[in-house]
């Protein structure tokens, strides 16, 4: 029986420790009880009790132990997570500096939604002011001049398909003061496991 308690108390953690700490306690006593064999006199008491808040003891160190181990554990998680974000941190000043530096305008396409991300500088390239412009991709498709567009399109539809390992395609797009100005735009797709963008 003792063995059975001891391990419920090393696999089990707070609440679930606690109780088992204090059937040990008891354990001696209780037992002698269940075996029908009451033995009143104090000495006998005495040891039983002696002996369960020995148990007891035992049943409290592994609490605090497993709890130390615990807290230890959590502080190593929140060190390495707040490292994470300290690198993520960097790494998006890195790029924000490398798209700063030279001097493109970026554009992030997301597929599903039709959401796109344009980079102030690429509005800017086209006299528009960042409010100007939406994160939608019919801001760029009504741009595109169109004897230029069935092209790009199929440009883009021929990365899809993988048949060309980036999107490279030079075409017009529309200023907003109504002229065309000449781009050359760059992409590359990011797929999931079985392909597909």
């Amino acid at each position: 029986y003792l063995h059975k308690a001891w391990r419920y108390v090393w696999l089990s953690g707070g609440l679930g420790a606690a109780v088992a700490a204090l059937i040990l306690m008891l354990w001696p006593y209780l037992l002698n009880i269940l075996n029908n064999q009451p033995d009143s006199s104090v000495e006998s008491f005495l040891l039983w009790t002696i002996q369960g808040f020995a148990w007891g003891f035992v049943a409290l160190w592994v609490v605090v132990y497993r709890l130390r181990e615990n807290v230890k554990n959590l502080k190593a998680e929140l060190t390495e997570s707040q490292q994470r974000e300290a690198d993520l941190a960097n790494q998006a000043e890195r790029s924000k500096l490398v798209f700063q530096g030279n001097n493109d305008g970026i554009w992030d396409w997301n597929v599903l939604t039709d959401e796109v991300y344009f980079s102030s500088h690429w509005k800017s390239m086209l006299g528009f002011e960042n409010d100007e412009i939406f994160n939608d991709l019919q801001e760029w498709s009504q741009r595109v001049h169109p004897d230029d567009l069935d092209r790009v399109i199929g440009e883009v539809q021929n990365h899809f398909d993988q048949k060309t390992p980036f999107y490279v395609s030079e075409h017009r797009v529309q200023c907003k003061d109504g002229t065309y100005k000449w781009i050359l735009a760059r992409g590359r797709a990011i797929r999931n496991e079985a392909g597909q963008v």
